[in-house]
């Protein structure tokens, strides 16, 4: 009853501005019938994807922006529906808490339904969603890119939030403890989402939380930085999930989960941590509810610490290069795979990240992708099931040429990086720097070699596969150029090349292979980007290629 009342304070407080703006012409009154017919409607359906100043929401013409400001206006809980596309906000002006510009602030109840995986790109001017205290916000089927804050460059929650089927990609943050793709502050609950590709300045690139955070069937990979962070008093719990093969790329943060709390406020079960075998991958130990799967060396330093006798240490969960599964990046299972068929069947109920029915075996899969049976093959890359994403680079969709079959236990033999021509590409024209990077890799193999082959992603989640060419002795060599692969099309400033070597001995075994590697920087260089994004420029000649001010003494990008 209280919130209703302070809804209707709300809406009475906009009218009250919008009357001592009436000009006595019938404006007001227009407005009003306009708000109170919306109101009743309590269902928004955005038809515009640009970000217009003002204006309302009808059912005609109504911005995502229009539909959010409507939303916190009316009393209840309203239904916002955004059809397919990329919604991008273009009105500067962060740190601004009514909804007028930057961001989205949500201050009331709201379920917001993607219909066809729309993208809502923050543009690099603000973070994409902020959620105030008091709030009740459902988000399903839904993109959050290239946000840009301080604090929290994707989403920012202290309400009360349940996302289902989101995903959170190629967000940042600007200041040293922040989060790149999401903060919790309140109480939220992600299932069947995926945090991917964001990157950031110091500490947290996935989730961070000093609130109430629950992650069942997520996948968070390819993030710089730690993949989940918990600040006590808050409170983590992770179930069927994966996170690996975060800050790969030599961010100060090394690890997959940092807790600084008490191990009993960071609970995981059935899940899977990997990708820091040698340096652990946690920061402090957690809390085992049994059933995981953690990759760290048992001499490491940085264990997590699971003591429960069904978790397994120091394993190799055998997992495949990210692919596009059902819309969102997951990471696939190799066949012999440890975590295959090996969760607990107690709790073995519903479907993975994907929507594929668990289990598919005799009892369910640990990590968030249960491996279909029936209807998939082992191969490490997948078409997308909705239209390329915006903002974080879609590379072209090809079919794999090969079909890995991986062998648990390797034979001997090894893969390595020997040379990289450059460390920073540039894309979309030559003048900035170097447009392609050729990379040289050095593998051996008991059995005959069939093929070499590299794994790339610019950032959209879904690797495409190149074979390379062998150049003498144990040396093989492609060349990228990321312009031409991408058509000329370069809808990104900063991006990631992410990369994996396979070889593929005769006989189908590919267990041979480097680990996800993202130490190739793709940097723009072409048109000015708005003035918020520069700096994420880190090089000198793209920003100043792109019309920023390079600080030599503090090397930044102004």
């Amino acid at each position: 009853m209280k919130k209703r009342k302070r809804n209707w304070i709300l809406l009475a407080s906009v009218l009250s501005i919008l009357a001592v703006l009436d000009s006595g012409c019938g404006v007001l009154d227009t407005i009003l019938r306009g708000i109170a017919g919306s109101c009743a409607r309590s269902e928004f359906v955005v038809t515009r994807p640009d970000d217009p100043r003002g204006g309302l929401c009808s059912p005609t013409n109504c911005s995502l922006r229009q539909a959010v400001t409507l939303s916190n206006a009316c009393p209840g809980t309203q239904t916002i529906r955004i059809p397919a596309g990329t919604y991008t906000l273009s009105i500067p002006g962060p740190n601004e808490e009514s909804n007028v510009s930057g961001d989205l602030d949500i201050t009331q109840d709201v379920n917001i339904v993607g219909e066809g995986f729309p993208a809502v790109d923050g543009n690099h001017l603000d973070r994409v969603f902020d959620i105030k205290a008091g709030a009740t916000v459902s988000m399903q089927d839904l993109i959050i890119q290239n946000g840009l804050a301080q604090w929290a460059g994707g989403l920012q929650n202290y309400g009360n939030l349940t996302a289902s089927g989101v995903l959170i990609q190629g967000n940042q943050d600007t200041i040293g403890g922040g989060a790149a793709g999401a903060w919790n502050g309140g109480v939220a609950s992600f299932t069947h989402s995926a945090f991917f590709a964001n990157d950031s300045y110091e500490e947290v690139a996935g989730i961070g939380n000093d609130g109430t955070l629950s992650l069942d069937n997520v996948t968070i990979t390819g993030n710089g930085g730690y993949g989940v962070e918990n600040r006590s008093p808050g409170t983590v719990e992770i179930l069927f999930s994966t996170i690996a093969d975060n800050n790969l790329g030599g961010h100060e943060a090394a690890y997959e989960l940092w807790n600084n709390g008490s191990p009993d406020l960071f609970v995981i079960s059935n899940s899977i941590v990997a990708g820091h075998t040698d340096e652990g991958n946690c920061f402090a130990p957690i809390h085992s509810n049994g059933f995981n799967i953690d990759s760290s060396s048992t001499t490491s330093g940085n264990i997590c610490g699971l003591n429960q006798p069904s978790d397994l240490n120091g394993v190799d969960p055998l997992l495949l290069p990210a692919a596009t599964l059902g819309g969102l990046p997951i990471l696939p299972l190799a066949d012999g795979s440890a975590a295959l068929d090996s969760a607990d069947f107690a709790k073995c109920d519903g479907t993975d990240q994907r929507g594929v029915p668990r289990p598919q075996g005799p009892a369910c899969d640990r990590g968030a992708y249960e491996k279909d049976r029936t209807n998939e093959s082992p191969t490490a890359t997948a078409s997308p099931t909705t239209t390329p994403l915006s903002g974080v680079v879609p590379a072209p969709q090809t079919t794999p040429t090969i079909t890995p079959t991986v062998v648990p236990q390797a034979k001997p033999g090894a893969v390595s990086i020997e040379s990289l021509s450059t460390d920073t590409v540039y894309v979309g024209g030559a003048k900035c720097g170097p447009t392609d990077v050729t990379i040289t890799a050095r593998a051996t193999a008991p059995n005959p070699i069939q093929v070499v082959v590299l794994f790339y992603d610019f950032g959209s989640g879904a690797f495409q596969d190149v074979a390379m060419n062998p150049i003498g002795g144990d040396l093989f060599q492609r060349i990228l150029n990321p312009t031409s692969l991408l058509g000329g099309s370069v809808p990104f400033n900063q991006s990631t090349l992410v990369y994996q070597v396979v070889v593929q001995q005769e006989g189908g075994d590919t267990s041979i292979r480097t680990p996800v590697m993202s130490d190739i920087s793709l940097q723009a260089c072409g048109s000015p980007p708005p003035p918020a994004a520069c700096s994420s420029y880190s090089a000198q000649k793209a920003c100043e290629a792109h019309g920023c001010n390079w600080d030599p003494g503090k090397k930044v990008c102004h």
